[in-house]
């Protein structure tokens, strides 16, 4: 890789929001797509499973999701629409959360199941019947600008995970040593450069 194109890298990984940085550390290895499966009601919900994909669609065998990212940062989304799923009964959805490096979106989707009014004429099965809303929430699209704080403000974590196991060019080192320096609270960052100038 040309220093041009190191440079280039290392920025993308390193600045912009959060979205910005994930796309252009699963396009770095080879990750066209991270689906997140959820389902919850009553007052409890869960990621259910975290599925990785190629630029082709294929499913990667053996992907350890953590080594991506923490579940926390790609379930996110569910917890900022559903909250705690409390609703006082009655209701039931299952959905995911797409994160498409290729596209360059995070879509969130899923089914509502809401129980009819009481009273209602149940199924033959002696089941209350159910209303099933599917529904749609794009929350991200490759065009949106990042707010200047997220623009500006230094993280290592795609970087760190992107450099893991390989050579590092003596450019980068260098850098990396002095965003460590200059920001010893980056304990992550710190203590990677400590192991890897031993």
């Amino acid at each position: 890789m040309s220093n041009e194109n190191e440079e280039t890298l290392y920025n993308q990984l390193s600045y912009g929001c959060y979205e910005r940085r994930l796309f252009a550390y699963m396009a770095a290895s080879g990750i066209g797509k991270i689906t997140v499966s959820y389902s919850g009601g009553g007052d409890s919900g869960c990621v259910d499973e975290i599925w990785v994909y190629d630029g082709d669609g294929k499913m990667i065998d053996g992907c350890n999701p953590e080594w991506i990212d923490s579940e926390e940062n790609l379930s996110e989304p569910i917890w900022d629409k559903h909250g705690s799923f409390a609703d006082g009964g009655g209701y039931f959805v299952s959905g995911s959360v797409e994160w498409n490096a290729i596209n360059g979106t995070v879509e969130l989707s899923g089914v509502d199941y809401t129980d009819v009014e009481d009273g209602e004429d149940e199924n033959e099965d002696g089941e209350r019947e159910q209303i099933e809303e599917s529904w749609s929430d794009m929350l991200y699209e490759n065009d949106e600008e990042c707010s200047d704080s997220e623009r500006n403000v230094f993280d290592c974590h795609f970087l760190l995970l992107h450099c893991k196991g390989k050579p590092m060019p003596k450019a980068l080192h260098t850098r990396l040593l002095v965003e460590a320096i200059a920001d010893p609270k980056n304990v992550e960052l710190v203590e990677y450069m400590r192991t890897c100038t031993k």
